[in-house]
């Protein structure tokens, strides 16, 4: 324990440390103000104030308070202590502080600001402890929050490693549900494997909130009583933080799949040095999980292996689906028949009732592909360092990862936006790479990219004559240009401690909004919520005042306060 002063009177946590949140761990815990905005927060040691920031975006206005061991950061926050506010200038809204070492001394329990939501959508406080040479650190390590929510161990997937390898008679993922016997046992039905697979467990942790999803703080596995692997979460870097998504398997369509955890991750931290090796059907016959949040609530875990393989399928179906990274053709039950012909880049396995094709080759093969009378009507595409793959002549991919996926090209139209390609879809391709792929563009200047995902473009960024987009993910893309306007609509307008409060909610539904803007003063300034999509823009001037909102192709309307 650091202190015994918790910076707020509410210690429901809403988000917890190392919680996966898509691209990134979360680095502190999100912590309810039960919608109080302006709820007291209070220094929670003796130091100073090393940083001040007010700004519309990401930790809006935010604390960093240093004592003698660790760096305390409030975010989020409504307002800032009468102490602390009287150093930001008075004639401008948005201003980064580094104050000298003790300039703004505080001492434990002193009044730092008021919960609310700058730079973000729902009220809360966000609380972060940091190491001296800036790397987070878990608080619940240092303060003792009553919390008597077990974790949760309800799903399993596994997945064959291995041409080879069949899973209950099936080569493909298979998920298992598991039985909650008592509030801290779960038990698994018996998988029937043969050879090699890997294990991915859905965990929750909803710590001292009934409604809240976390991630629990420490992960054991042990195979037939050997531990095999260990995962806690005491502590983090903002490096490794970038490579969170090959902690999670986030790339199946379960529900929750951000809590899907991968301990075969190829990531060394200091939470997990090593990744849980490839597992064996003949010696790894009982798998036990055990998953312990960080007041010790136990959660334990029981699946049992068995290497005896039943004879029958009994589903039947033909089914397209990636396993171990590559592209599968399954086929079972009346469709499997004895006289085939292989096709070209393909490997067939097959047992009494079961067939499947692997995708396995460097040359890249063209649509359609028919499979016992199944059209496949995309490209099979390869990609590694030495195969870029040529999307058109002036485009091409480049990756060092090895990427196997289906490509396609589909003609499309939208209103508010003018196309200069086709859409260029990729199918079976949500895996994260750990080394970027590149996206190398020529010859579309002044005219922007555009990722695909569903129904939903997403402006990635305008283009000069030659690009190189880079990303961690293979993504469906179109290139053209946004020629729509935004739109607002007006809300309310109220009187606040002096100042008119005016609301708008703003929508751009192709490039999206890039920025909302005033003059930036503190007798005039916006603040926005970029996930309401809506903006409040404060002012006390009397004046008319001209408010601008523009999207990320450079279109802009004009609001007349």
């Amino acid at each position: 324990m650091v202190s015994n002063t918790f910076p707020i009177k509410s210690q429901i946590i809403t988000g917890s440390f190392c919680e996966f949140r898509g691209n990134h761990f979360h680095t502190g815990l999100d912590l309810s103000i039960n919608g109080q905005i302006g709820m007291p927060v209070y220094a929670p040691v003796n130091g100073y104030i090393s940083y001040i920031k007010q700004d519309f975006l990401g930790y809006g206005k935010a604390i960093f308070l240093k004592s003698d061991s660790i760096i305390y950061v409030f975010a989020h926050l409504h307002d800032f202590s009468p102490k602390i506010k009287s150093q930001l200038k008075t004639n401008k809204f948005r201003q980064l502080l580094y104050p000298s070492f003790n300039t703004i001394k505080m001492k434990e329990g002193d009044l730092i600001g008021f919960a609310g939501h700058s730079g973000a959508s729902i009220p809360h406080l966000h609380f972060e402890m940091r190491s001296l040479n800036n790397n987070p650190v878990n608080p619940r390590l240092y303060f003792d929050i009553k919390d008597n929510k077990y974790p949760e161990i309800s799903k399993i997937i596994i997945e064959p490693i291995g041409n080879g390898t069949l899973i209950n008679g099936k080569h493909e993922l298979s998920l298992f549900k598991g039985k909650k016997l008592s509030k801290s046992y779960y038990n698994f039905p018996t998988a029937y494997i043969t050879g090699n697979f890997r294990i991915y467990p859905q965990i929750i942790d909803r710590a001292n909130s009934l409604t809240a999803r976390l991630f629990v703080y420490k992960v054991d596995i042990y195979s037939s009583g050997k531990h095999i692997y260990s995962f806690k979460n005491d502590s983090v870097s903002f490096g490794i933080s970038k490579y969170s998504p090959l902690m999670f398997k986030g790339d199946l369509d379960i529900k929750n799949r951000k809590y899907i955890f991968n301990p075969h991750a190829d990531i060394d931290t200091w939470f997990s040095l090593y990744p849980l090796r490839t597992l064996n059907s003949l010696k790894d016959t009982l798998i036990t999980i055990v998953c312990t949040d960080i007041s010790g609530n136990r959660t334990v875990a029981t699946l049992k292996i068995n290497s005896y393989q039943p004879n029958k399928v009994n589903r039947k179906y033909t089914k397209l689906c990636k396993v171990d990274g590559k592209i599968n053709f399954i086929i079972s039950g009346k469709n499997h028949v004895s006289n085939y012909k292989t096709p070209k880049g393909f490997k067939i396995y097959e047992n009494k009732d079961y067939l499947y094709y692997v995708f396995d080759t460097t040359v890249c093969l063209s649509g359609p592909v028919k499979i016992l009378g199944n059209n496949i009507d995309y490209n099979f595409i390869y990609i590694n360092r030495n195969k870029p793959f040529l999307i058109s002549k002036d485009i091409r991919i480049e990756s060092n990862n090895l990427l196997y996926a289906l490509h396609n090209t589909i003609d499309t139209e939208r209103s508010g936006i003018t196309f200069s390609t086709p859409l260029y879809q990729f199918d079976l391709s949500k895996q994260f790479n750990k080394k970027y792929i590149k996206y190398i563009i020529s010859g579309y200047p002044g005219k922007s990219i555009y990722m695909f995902n569903g129904s939903k473009f997403r402006f990635i960024r305008k283009l000069s004559y030659c690009d190189t987009i880079i990303s961690h993910y293979l993504q469906s893309f179109i290139i053209g240009k946004d020629t729509e306007k935004p739109k607002s609509k007006f809300k309310s307008v109220k009187t606040i401690n002096g100042e008119k409060v005016y609301t708008y909610s703003i929508t751009d539904n192709i490039s999206g909004i890039d920025w909302i803007f005033v003059s930036d003063s503190n007798s005039i300034y916006n603040i926005p919520d970029p996930f309401n999509s809506q903006v409040k823009i404060f002012t006390k001037s009397k004046k008319d005042t001209l408010f601008f909102i523009q999207d990320k192709e450079g279109n802009r309307i004009i609001i007349r306060l």
